[in-house]
């Protein structure tokens, strides 16, 4: 896409959704020239292959251009008198993971180690003593989010190598333990790659039991009250969906509960599992409730 427009006042720049990398960042600071405070911004990006880019000041460039490679983290930082009466905020859209929370005054944004890129990332600048633009936990990962490794034949473990699917991928899901379980593989050769807490549906609105098959997907859906997000659905209206958030929000959660059967009959999860099925499992993929 090339350079996009400049923004200001916590507005994202980048993009979502998309797949697409950030390659470098210009950021700037106004200042009246009546009441200027002395010191300046600076910033550095981590890049793919190259690791941490000098300090950057003031509009200039930090990153690469025409070199095919992502941004994976940012730091922001203030000095002089900026950094006695301010707080930086900043907060990145990275891979497998989503929006993470608010990195402020020079603490790593994004994530180091794991080959993930930045797509998107807002700043705010904050006044000394007025509360954060949001969450500040989980500002930095430097885990993947699923590390494939082999499981022990469990009863869900073992209830998988009898099922059969039409890609490499299988999900059983547990509605009294309120497990969800992701395999690769094949009949009879099925691993473990995830297992995730869900929440299913109610004793009197249930998840419908049996073997599916995943044929749909969409961003969102919800009420004048909710928003769901990453829906994937398996049956009729039935859907592996994440947990309740505020109308249009994908920070402010209404409802958390995992663990429990609490739903309407859909399987909520945490919004990362659920973006990750939306993204990763193919339709045709089997789906197992018991």
């Amino acid at each position: 896409m090339g350079n996009m427009p400049w923004v200001s006042g916590g507005n994202i720049t980048g993009t979502t959704g998309r797949k697409l990398r950030i390659e470098g960042i210009n950021i700037n600071l106004s200042q009246d020239t009546v009441h200027s405070l002395t010191g300046t911004i600076m910033y550095r990006t981590h890049v793919q292959d190259i690791g941490w880019t000098g300090w950057k000041t003031l509009g200039q460039y930090s990153g690469t251009s025409g070199r095919a490679k992502q941004v994976e983290a940012i730091e922001i930082k203030l000095t002089g008198q900026l950094a006695t009466f301010y707080n930086i905020y900043y907060s990145s859209h990275i891979e497998n993971y989503g929006w993470l929370g608010w990195a402020s005054n020079g603490q790593t944004s994004g994530s180091t180690g794991i080959s993930y890129r930045v797509e998107a990332l807002r700043i705010n600048l904050v006044r000394k003593g007025a509360p954060a633009p949001g969450s500040v936990a989980n500002y930095y990962k430097n885990k993947p989010v699923y590390t494939p490794k082999p499981a022990a034949l469990d009863v869900m473990s073992k209830n998988a190598q009898v099922r059969a699917s039409s890609t490499r991928w299988l999900i059983m899901t547990d509605t009294s333990a309120c497990q969800v379980g992701v395999y690769s593989g094949s009949y009879g050769n099925w691993s473990r790659v995830a297992l995730w807490s869900c929440g299913p549906g109610k004793p009197f609105t249930p998840t419908v039991k049996g073997e599916f098959t995943i044929y749909g997907r969409g961003k969102s859906f919800g009420s004048r009250s909710y928003t769901c997000w990453y829906y994937t659905q398996f049956y009729g209206n039935y859907l592996f969906h994440s947990v309740l958030y505020n109308r249009g929000s994908m920070t402010q959660i209404q409802d958390g509960t995992l663990g429990k059967q609490v739903s309407h009959g859909c399987v909520r999860l945490d919004i990362n599992n659920a973006k990750w099925l939306y993204d990763n499992i193919p339709n045709g993929t089997k789906v197992v409730i018991y």
